[in-house]
């Protein structure tokens, strides 16, 4: 099997960037929620963000402790924009905050605490190789799914050869828990420990 050196080198520095895969969340911003506030005072506005935050983070971590509450008073510093909202034929006022997603996961991975239930504290390399690469659309095919895996934050190629494609993985949240993530697309089939077979679609 052949391929294109630039067009190898192309990919390779594609799929190593950190932000070039983002995880789609099943529905709407979890980053994002309304809360209601007393009025639309300054005072309110600072309430309305901290009470945004605790649902954010509840969200993102999967519970509610010690650490999150502290995490309510970097509130006004994670927030991207934010607005009240008015009922008609009501007087209830509610006020809705999206956050940086970025700030908030670094945030929390900060002080120990899971984000989206991968744990920031097990972090482990991961050396595989795929068997079944035949073509370039094999070859992106193969790194952009185990690029995808949530966890994942850096991928490498080691090697190619023939039909086999070597990667270097750092991982949090631990290797087996990536592991079991990588079969559910159908795209790849485990064959052993660490060695795949490429299928695609």
């Amino acid at each position: 099997m052949k391929f294109s050196l630039a067009l190898l080198a192309m990919l390779a520095c594609l799929f190593a960037a950190p932000d070039f895969f983002v995880q789609a969340q099943a529905a709407g911003n979890p980053y994002e929620a309304t809360v209601t506030v007393k009025d639309d005072s300054p005072r309110s506005k600072r309430d309305g963000l901290r009470k945004a935050l605790f649902v954010v983070l509840k969200r993102v971590v999967g519970h509610s402790d010690e650490r999150t509450r502290r995490l309510l008073d970097q509130a006004g510093r994670l927030v991207l924009q934010y607005n009240f909202l008015y009922e008609v034929d009501s007087e209830e006022v509610k006020f809705n905050a999206v956050f940086d997603a970025h700030g908030v996961e670094a945030a929390a991975k900060a002080v120990g605490l899971p984000v989206f239930g991968i744990d920031p504290n097990l972090v482990e390399a991961w050396i595989i190789e795929v068997h079944g690469v035949r073509d370039a659309g094999d070859y992106s095919g193969a790194i952009k799914h185990f690029k995808g895996i949530s966890g994942v934050r850096r991928l490498e190629v080691a090697q190619l050869q023939d039909d086999t494609l070597r990667l270097r993985m750092i991982v949090e949240g631990g290797v087996k828990r990536a592991s079991g993530l990588a079969q559910q697309s159908g795209l790849v089939q485990q064959q052993g420990e660490d060695i795949y077979v490429y299928i695609g679609r």
